[in-house]
């Protein structure tokens, strides 16, 4: 897994580089250089017809900007129309940052100093059919001002491609969130490594496809964080022997009044991520509706901790299972009730999910949970509540929120959204895929819950937890191809009948 970098650890990378022997002008140019390269590729391919106006390099003051100027230089001598605008004042830039615009010349510059100036930009803009953003990079920490805010929202403004050099201006490397406001760009030509940023649902509506090139001929050092790869995911295909006790037997404990359709879904997608068999504890109303549907699943009326007791003792005995509970289970004292049951008899690993999540910040000290192996699955709302602190609280710190929450409760946990976060008991994080709008409707987190449930049965969460959140998006992207939509439109029934085909790609792989 390749590293995503918070703003420290970028700047750790960079520092290192530079006592090997590597000089910090030489990292600028070959930064600068790698975006140029491959920009030109796109603008021989895509972006540029000849007389469609020039590219307009924004710059700011500092490192990044320094960058930007390089840039400017390599697509002047791949013979492009360049006009380069820095919006700053001369004294502000940075030693390299001065050395690299001195390479520049003879490229006339336009300089935004204040908001007099800046009045001028909206017409330099009108020309231009492309724009580099290399105003701010990872060193942003403070809310954009005038006159480089003015400047960012009239290049919002504009309909034409943009290209963030690093990050787009005004987003924040470790957070993901604008910082007053921020550019919002077609692609992110990044340096280095992914950086935190980019990787949450905010900073992915912002940065658009984003590429990573190097800085350095080695590797990058390692991070906290780390970007799964599904094509390199540890999933062994079955032998000649397996059959359906070896898969493993997987107990689903959801449903309720109104919510039987959170337990099929979990079920049906148990069953299509490959595991053995699957029982569902439900009410008798909701079991005799998932047994006409899916006849492959076992269901029984489970309506106390005494008609429970039964089934966690057959899943005690198993030699190979695992506990979902959570999809439509509800609130009430019975789901409060055989949360606790299950917390304090099953000692395998268990999948809380949805409605149980919830419940289990209300269960304090009462919850003493029996398993160490233990994975939750909230989103936004449901991390919020379990660390008792506001929404804003949780997207402002995705990174930090989960990790820490993780580590303090010795649990996995998987903060949805896109660019899941996927946190083990010490904290460190496993960045996922940026998902789909697809996955932007009702029982897609109970699809899930239940592959994560049939994972479980094969390997420990630390695995299971990244591949199951890859194998879902992986899922919902086969599925909206299937019904030839665009963004909405699939249902959960339907990511979770494609599962086959998506773990087929990675046994192929």
């Amino acid at each position: 897994m390749k590293p995503v970098f918070s703003r420290e650890e970028m700047r750790a990378f960079e520092d290192e580089l530079i006592r090997e022997g590597t000089p910090s002008i030489a990292l600028m140019e070959r930064a600068g250089k790698e975006f140029a390269k491959l920009l030109e590729k796109w603008l021989a391919r895509e972006w540029l017809r000849e007389g469609e106006g020039p590219i307009l390099v924004l710059a700011g003051t500092g490192n990044n900007g320094g960058d930007a100027f390089v840039v400017a230089r390599y697509l002047r001598a791949f013979a492009r129309d360049v006009r380069l605008v820095i919006v700053g004042r001369r004294e502000k830039l940075t030693k390299d940052a001065d050395t690299m615009l001195e390479r520049v010349a003879p490229l006339k510059v336009t300089w935004i100093e204040d908001e007099a100036s800046a009045k001028t930009f909206e017409a330099t803009l009108a020309g231009a059919r492309l724009v580099v953003d290399g105003l701010f990079g990872t060193g942003l920490s403070r809310p954009l001002v005038e006159p480089i805010l003015g400047v960012v929202r009239a290049v919002n403004a504009a309909s034409i491609k943009k290209i963030a050099l690093d990050l787009p201006s005004g987003l924040d490397a470790d957070r993901g969130v604008a910082l007053g406001d921020a550019l919002r760009v077609d692609r992110t030509i990044t340096m280095a490594a992914w950086k935190r940023g980019l990787a949450t649902p905010f900073g992915a509506s912002l940065a658009g496809e984003v590429f990573v090139v190097p800085i350095a001929d080695r590797a990058p050092l390692d991070a906290a964080a780390k970007m799964f790869d599904l094509e390199s995911a540890k999933l062994s295909p079955r032998g000649p022997a397996d059959h359906k006790g070896t898969a493993g037997h997987l107990f689903i404990i959801a449903g309720s009044k109104g919510k039987g359709g959170a337990a099929l879904l979990s079920a049906r997608a148990a069953l299509r991520t490959g595991a053995g068999l699957v029982t569902l504890a439900t009410t008798k109303d909701v079991a005799a509706g998932v047994l006409s549907a899916l006849p492959e699943v076992m269901a029984e009326d489970v309506s106390s901790t005494k008609a429970l007791a039964p089934l966690l003792e057959k899943a005690r005995l198993a030699k190979n299972s695992a506990i979902v509970i959570g999809p439509g289970i509800g609130r009430d004292a019975r789901a409060k009730s055989l949360l606790r049951f299950v917390l304090s008899r099953f000692a395998g690993r268990i999948v809380i999910d949805a409605d149980a999540a919830t419940l289990f910040s209300s269960l304090g000290k009462l919850a003493r949970p029996k398993s160490q192996s233990l994975l939750f699955t909230p989103h936004v709302g449901e991390m919020a509540t379990l660390l008792k602190i506001d929404n804003e609280a949780v997207v402002s710190d995705r990174y930090g929120v989960v990790s820490r929450f993780a580590k303090e409760n010795k649990v996995h946990a998987i903060l949805k959204g896109a660019h899941s976060l996927i946190a083990d008991p010490e904290g460190n994080i496993v960045v996922g895929p940026r998902g789909t709008p697809i996955l932007g409707a009702g029982g897609t987190g109970d699809v899930l819950s239940g592959i994560l449930g049939a994972l479980a049965l094969r390997s420990g969460f630390e695995d299971a937890a990244p591949l199951g959140v890859a194998l879902h998006a992986r899922a919902a992207v086969i599925a909206a191809a299937r019904a030839n939509a665009f963004d909405r439109g699939v249902l959960a029934t339907e990511i979770a009948d494609a599962l086959p085909e998506a773990i087929a790609a990675v046994l192929h792989s």
